[in-house]
């Protein structure tokens, strides 16, 4: 998880694609989600003055993408949206509200200023295409979980015969795996392993993208999360085209950190982690923080006076189990750094998530969880990654699985590789343009291919043996 990334997420948005989900009923086939398919931007007292409109309320359309649901409703570029469906747009949040997301066959009613003029728009819903590449196979289903199901996506060269299988878990993020950019990591990730002859399954989140559940992501806790990464686990030994023999789990940032909790019971023949951390959540944050903050150009006293507050803040959290909000109300510093640092004062949301998220990761001993499971793992460090912040937890996590299970573990180095398999020369570098928040525009043409090379190399080798 990344610091520079949690910035962006809370401090540097202004514009969102609605692109989201909606809850259905618990039943065995899920609805595609609709997505209204343009790009908002909130009213401020400018807008509101150009617009000729006595309150600064709703949300402009920045941009509207073609053949979408929204276009076919006929909103346009600069149409001033007051409500979807009678929720009031005067907050990102709101687009979050169940009666804004769409499934496929929903209708949405938008309440629209055009140049002054009140205007209602209405259209049905047409449901996301699913995901499709050529020379590959995407089998879409789901497994029943938290009163509802979990959308899995299995991608395979669509050859007959039985295959190695990788479940692939994500990082911190409650985003949907679901037809990612063409140019995502992730993306690039799973079709490379299904060219080279994997199965690689996804399993989204709770409640993230068509998946329908009582809890949402942003809801959970660390060993719910963990739960439902078991269950899908399960539902991979179970897809006709998996060599029960040969399932591996590959894992990065938090999923790496995952991975020993959801393999634990099972016989996996391998795993994979990268950018992870095998240190207390507490005590990691405190790190990151000591070396991110002079690199966000906060001033090194500073920077250390601050440090300080968080290790207090940080164990009240964490530790004793209290909220953002009880915390912001006895020291003002407290609101201060949240707000400077993760962009919200949210009363019990921390990282974008329930605090109980965090709590119940600091709770875990990680070294204990991998010295638990007996399988072959791949430590995988990217030199340029700042949010690994060096190579210690990936050397020190092969180190202590052999010493219990000698030769289980590897250790393999990225050179010139960042968090998101990009190919930047060097952490210094990483920081400057995480900095200037242009990390985006490496990923066309920036992504370290060898990487999933090497990663395939070991897998295939460890089969073999």
């Amino acid at each position: 998880m990344s610091f520079f990334i949690m910035k962006m997420i809370f401090m540097k948005v202004c514009l969102i694609l609605f692109l989201l989900s909606f809850y259905v009923s618990n039943s065995q086939e899920l609805k595609r989600q609709a997505s209204h398919g343009f790009t908002l931007n909130l009213v401020d007292s400018t807008t509101a003055s150009q617009y000729r409109m006595i309150e600064a309320k709703g949300m402009t359309v920045q941009y509207v993408l073609p053949d979408s649901n929204a276009d076919k409703a006929g909103i346009i570029h600069n149409d001033v949206i007051l409500s979807i469906n009678n929720i009031e747009l005067n907050s990102f949040e709101a687009l979050r509200h169940k009666e804004v997301k769409r499934v496929h066959g929903d209708t949405s009613v938008y309440s629209v200023l055009r140049d002054g003029k009140a205007l209602t728009l209405k259209v049905k819903m047409v449901g996301n295409s699913k995901e499709h590449f050529e020379g590959l196979v995407f089998d879409y289903d789901s497994y029943a979980f938290d009163e509802g199901r979990v959308r899995t996506i299995f991608t395979s060269d669509g050859s007959p015969q039985k295959k190695p299988a990788i479940l692939f878990v994500p990082g911190y993020t409650c985003f949907s795996l679901d037809n990612m950019n063409i140019h995502h990591p992730y993306r690039k990730i799973v079709y490379d392993l299904a060219q080279k002859g994997f199965l690689v399954m996804r399993a989204e989140k709770l409640g993230i993208g068509d998946s329908s559940n009582k809890q949402k992501c942003t809801e959970i806790d660390f060993n719910t999360e963990i739960d439902s990464y078991r269950k899908a686990l399960e539902t991979l030994y179970q897809h006709p085209e998996t060599d029960v023999d040969n399932i591996f789990i590959f894992g990065h940032s938090l999923g790496g950190m995952e991975a020993p909790f959801i393999v634990d019971g099972f016989n996996v023949k391998g795993v994979i982690s990268m950018g992870i951390t095998i240190k207390y959540w507490k005590e990691y944050l405190i790190e990151m923080l000591r070396n991110q903050l002079p690199r966000l150009r906060v001033d090194y006293l500073q920077s250390e006076k601050d440090l300080k507050l968080y290790d207090n803040l940080l164990h009240q959290l964490l530790v004793n189990k209290k909220t953002p909000l009880q915390m912001i109300t006895t020291n003002k510093d407290f609101a201060r750094l949240l707000l400077r640092d993760f962009g919200t004062l949210d009363a019990n949301m921390f990282l974008g998530r329930d605090i109980k998220f965090s709590q119940s990761l600091n709770d875990k001993n990680m070294i204990e969880a991998w010295l638990k499971i007996d399988t072959k793992v791949l430590s995988v460090w990217g030199e340029s990654d700042i949010e690994t912040l060096n190579d210690f937890s990936h050397r020190e996590l092969v180190n202590i699985i052999n010493s219990k299970h000698p030769e289980n573990a590897t250790f393999l180095e990225l050179k010139d590789t960042d968090h998101n398999f990009l190919k930047i020369e060097t952490i210094e570098k990483s920081y400057q343009i995480n900095r200037g928040g242009n990390i985006g525009a490496l990923m066309p043409t920036h992504f370290n291919h060898k990487a999933i090379d090497a990663i395939s190399d070991w897998i295939k080798e460890t089969i073999s043996n």
